[in-house]
């Protein structure tokens, strides 16, 4: 129902509404010229083979490897690696898990209203020597997240239904509070 008037050369907006839409267009404004978030990202690592938890001793690893045991046929979990870092929005990075496996992400925005924090890439690779010497990157995995922020998600990864092994990788991320 209101109107608005742009200046952009003295970089002005005029709106003219009701006093609800004027509350409204405030707190946009106010939000719109921030610094990144901050956020945290916690990745783990992990290889999964079938049989039972007493076969394999387990190390602590907290809470992912208890889910997959539960929920899926994989009942020996070994941990490959896992890395906690603060990144902020739109920022690229990558991170080594292991000798061999390497993460790969750009954050996108952060949502704070629903508290969702957007994965733009979240890459997961193995590299290892080729029969020639040199090194052959292959990607496991390759997706956009939305992640819920504080949550933990947990993905998994095999070569086929019939495979011996898997692989398990889990994200965390919160934003830090300005």
């Amino acid at each position: 129902r209101g109107s608005y008037a742009v200046q952009p050369r003295i970089k002005s907006v005029t709106v003219t509404d009701t006093a609800g839409s004027l509350e409204r267009m405030q707190e946009l404004i106010a939000a719109f010229d921030l610094p990144p978030r901050v956020i945290k990202l916690v990745v783990q690592l992990m290889r999964a083979e079938e049989g039972t938890p007493a076969e394999k001793p387990q190390r602590r690893m907290g809470l992912p490897p208890s889910v997959i045991q539960d929920v899926t046929k994989w009942g020996v979990i070994t941990p490959i690696g896992s890395a906690s870092l603060v990144t902020a929005e739109n920022e690229t990075g990558s991170v080594l898990l292991g000798e061999e496996f390497r993460v790969l992400f750009q954050v996108g925005t952060v949502s704070p209203r629903i508290g969702v924090i957007r994965l733009e890439r979240f890459s997961l690779e193995r590299s290892r020597k080729g029969p020639d010497g040199h090194p052959k990157t292959a990607t496991i995995i390759d997706l956009v997240l939305n992640l819920k922020g504080g949550v933990t998600t947990v993905m998994g990864a095999t070569s086929s239904q019939d495979s011996r092994q898997a692989l398990f990788v889990s994200v965390t991320a919160t934003a830090q509070e300005p």
